[in-house]
């Protein structure tokens, strides 16, 4: 089934020794979906024990590949290696045992942004994608029973990307206080800004009673 929707969140998952990323978002019609894909965390290792190293990587079932690897300005051989996202740490500490002057590029990228960039799937963007609409499925354990959106969608394929962007309604509070430690202090004014709208609540005490107003932000207004 093909939907057209935008990225608004993303989380990443580990469901049977699986790494899977949950892109939660809203379709042209605006309904909720959830996207449901499998992912390949990796990074790479340069070294000059390259034999070693993979003997240590096949003795710990870990899948990889030799690539090509730009570093320093110059394009070197690597090694890519697979596997799960908290197990990197662990498999590089074991890399570097058994070759301290091995190179580690890549560790410290994270799921998500692993993710983004090698589907170049970006937040708020509107893509057309293909897949499975999951309804009761043991496919990931049943995740789909859980999530409360309109659709769960088992990720095929991206289609294309539209030029359309979405634009979601987004408000920005700030509150100003008369103490600078949060959460104490009488609360001096507060601000709301939006597209289209920009507020400032305040009040002030008279005599006789405590009075709240409203005043329409100006630009250059101090």
């Amino acid at each position: 089934m093909d939907f057209e929707f935008s990225p608004l969140d993303y989380q990443d998952i580990e469901i049977d020794n699986k790494d899977i990323i949950q892109i939660f978002g809203k379709t042209l019609d605006g309904k909720t979906i959830c996207v449901l894909d499998y992912t390949k965390n990796f990074f790479y290792v340069i070294t000059e024990n390259e034999e070693k190293i993979k003997k240590m990587l096949e003795k710990e079932n870990l899948d990889y590949e030799t690539a090509e690897k730009n570093y320093l300005g110059k394009k070197v051989d690597s090694i890519r290696v697979y596997c799960l996202h908290r197990k990197i740490k662990e498999t590089t500490e074991k890399i570097k045992i058994h070759d301290k002057s091995a190179i580690v590029l890549e560790k410290d990228i994270n799921s998500i942004t692993r993710y983004i960039i090698e589907k170049n799937l970006k937040p708020l963007f509107t893509y057309k994608i293909s897949g499975q609409v999951l309804n009761n499925s043991d496919e990931f354990s049943g995740l789909d029973k859980s999530l409360d959106v309109d659709f769960v969608l088992k990720l095929d394929k991206i289609l294309e990307e539209s030029e359309k962007v979405l634009k979601p309604k987004v408000i920005a509070l700030d509150i100003e206080t008369e103490k600078f430690e949060i959460g104490k202090g009488k609360i001096l004014m507060i601000a709301l800004v939006s597209d289209k709208f920009k507020k400032v609540l305040t009040w002030k005490t008279s005599k006789s009673r405590s009075k709240a107003s409203c005043i329409d932000y100006k630009k250059g207004t101090p």
